[in-house]
């Protein structure tokens, strides 16, 4: 657990972070009970949390890049 204390993600450690942190957090984000959204930009945020305690299990920061590949040198 004192490596959870060190993972912050915006200015919380990740083992304080709940679903209802979330929603107070980020009020314009959609999701439900286990999840919270937010398609930005630039990035997709996907918070995901625990059905029963309400604790988070799982985030993600993600960008898509949009690249030319032709296959060719």
């Amino acid at each position: 657990a004192q490596l959870l204390e060190e993972i912050v993600f915006d200015g919380v450690p990740v083992s304080q972070w709940t679903r209802e942190l979330a929603g107070e957090k980020y009020p314009d984000w959609t999701g439900d009970d286990t999840m919270w959204l937010h398609y930005g930009l630039t990035y997709k945020y996907d918070l995901n949390f625990d059905m029963g305690t309400g604790k988070l299990v799982k985030f993600a920061v993600s960008k898509e890049y949009d690249v030319d590949w032709d296959g060719e040198g």
